[in-house]
């Protein structure tokens, strides 16, 4: 899973950390590194980072910044041109470094393993072709077709799009399986599924897939440069230096939100936690 698209609806650099903490205060909410201005982070789970999560080896323990770590979560984050803000904010900003580790460019030592064999590849186009030939041309089909659906989408609303509640109303795995017929071709569709979003093929809207490959610019984005580094102490590293820079005032871990209620009459929200004080926040 990469830990960003190109989506215009997110921005690390006009909403970053230090232009929040400055002009302000630190009310920003840190999940999966998405940022939108708020007073308070809260969480149902333990520890901030969403879908990143180190676990360290050696401490044998989760939520961890060390070098022992593995990742259990999103792995990886895009080069400075596909995922600018990401890039920004977690290389230059939080001074994290990172580690190419892109599945195509490890100088031939990346392996796919296909019913015709062992295979040894560089790129995505090479490891396509790898397939079985039917499988590698259906496989190509299907990705140039999911390009060209992606691209009828405006990025700011895809809901607005003429097929967004059918899209919306059938998962990735129907798609695929009225899309394509060969068992290996489906099983390549869901395994990338679950590399770009870390989430099950069966229970992502197909919409949503659409709106993260046009998000992205292309599925190649996607598969290549949106999954081309590595961040050292794990991915889960810069959500646990905010979260400690934010201060415990601000995060409120173990506290589900129950209820979220808008109040129409001043344009405030409620937030309603069980476990948890409440609060109201500007809308």
């Amino acid at each position: 899973m990469a830990i960003q698209t190109k989506s215009y609806r997110f921005g690390f650099r006009r909403y970053g950390f230090e232009d929040v903490r400055r002009e302000i205060d630190p009310y920003i909410v840190l999940n999966a590194f998405t940022h939108t201005y708020t007073r308070i982070y809260q969480t149902a789970t333990n520890s901030s980072g969403g879908r990143t999560k180190n676990y360290d080896l050696r401490a044998k323990g989760p939520d961890r910044v060390a070098s022992t770590v593995v990742e259990l979560g999103g792995q990886w984050i895009g080069n400075a041109t596909v995922q600018k803000y990401a890039y920004d904010l977690i290389v230059n900003e939080l001074k994290f470094g990172v580690i190419d580790a892109s599945y195509t460019h490890g100088g031939g030592k990346s392996i796919l393993v296909a019913s015709n064999g062992r295979h040894n590849f560089t790129s995505l186009p090479e490891m396509i072709s790898k397939f079985p030939k039917e499988v590698s041309d259906e496989l190509s089909d299907a990705l140039r077709l999911l390009d060209e659906m992606a691209q009828t989408l405006d990025v700011t609303s895809p809901q607005d799009s003429p097929r967004a509640r059918e899209w919306d109303s059938m998962t990735f795995t129907s798609w695929i399986n009225q899309t394509v017929t060969h068992e290996e071709t489906r099983t390549m569709l869901q395994a990338m599924c679950t590399t770009m979003i870390a989430q099950s093929a069966d229970v992502v809207s197909f919409l949503h897939i659409l709106f993260y490959i046009r998000a992205a610019n292309g599925i190649a984005n996607l598969q290549i440069y949106e999954q081309q580094y590595r961040v050292r102490g794990g991915t889960q590293a810069p959500a646990i230096k905010m979260a400690e820079e934010l201060g415990h005032n601000v995060m409120h871990y173990n506290s589900p939100v129950t209820l979220i209620k808008q109040f129409e009459r001043n344009g405030m929200c409620g937030l309603i936690c069980s476990t948890c004080n409440s609060h109201t926040i500007p809308h």
